[in-house]
């Protein structure tokens, strides 16, 4: 629903560094003595979003209504996303080649607002396009299942974004390393000190051993403690 306000190296493109550890060794627990763990859903009983972290906002709009997130998507292997989104819960995610590639489009953007009953632009998966709401011409952006509503205006101040979003990237890519390096260390030292799937449990022991002096360490624990779990749960326990 409408509410009235809302080019860097390919090189870098989910850099995923992580290398399994040859050393781990199979769960010696009976798969049924484990106790079974789901993934938490959010309201609408949907799996709850991969968590990120080290994330920088760009607001779009001067009351930040509308806006672009960037920032590292922690999992097995993490990686970088862009987010565009609203305060009411809308939102795109946006690979770095469909970034890419509509930063290379504003002047076919500009044609589409200009041009009335144009088609919609293409770029991959992603298509804008014109709609009227209220008599006016507002862009409607849709990827899949997901689409997002912004004003003209908001749309061409994000190709103004275009080099301070491709800064980010390249420095956000140098940390997937240490993210990753992160990740396998604290899903070891569960793997070690449980004995089950309890997530109170696994915060207990991830406080004792996480670097509190290290942003990534603090950030993964802040946000991503179901996604240590699940790892942890499918590796089994070293003995």
């Amino acid at each position: 629903m409408y509410s009235p306000e809302e080019s860097t190296s390919n090189s870098c493109k989910r850099m995923n560094y992580y290398v399994p550890r040859d050393e781990i060794k199979p769960c010696k627990k009976p798969r049924d003595e484990i106790k079974s763990y789901k993934k938490p859903c959010n309201l609408y009983g949907k799996p709850r979003c991969i968590p990120r972290i080290l994330v920088r906002r760009f607001a779009l709009t001067r009351t930040a209504y509308k806006y672009l997130d960037i920032g590292i998507s922690v999992g097995v292997t993490s990686y970088v996303e862009l987010h565009l989104g609203d305060n009411r819960g809308n939102q795109i995610v946006l690979s770095i080649d469909t970034w890419e590639s509509l930063m290379l489009k504003r002047v076919d953007v500009e044609q589409l607002v200009q041009t009335p009953n144009h088609a919609p632009i293409w770029i991959y998966d992603l298509s804008i396009e014109i709609v009227k709401i209220h008599n006016a011409s507002i862009m409607k952006l849709t990827l899949r299942d997901s689409c997002l509503y912004m004003k003209p205006s908001t749309i061409f101040f994000l190709f103004e974004l275009e080099h301070c979003v491709n800064h980010e990237y390249l420095k956000l890519c140098k940390n997937i390393n240490a993210v990753n390096e992160s990740f396998d260390r604290l899903v070891v030292n569960l793997q070690g000190n449980m004995f089950g799937a309890e997530k109170d449990d696994a915060i207990k022991i991830l406080r004792d051993v996480y670097d509190k002096t290290s942003v990534i360490d603090c950030e993964l624990l802040a946000y991503a403690v179901d996604e240590l779990l699940s790892e942890t749960l499918r590796r089994g326990d070293v003995f």
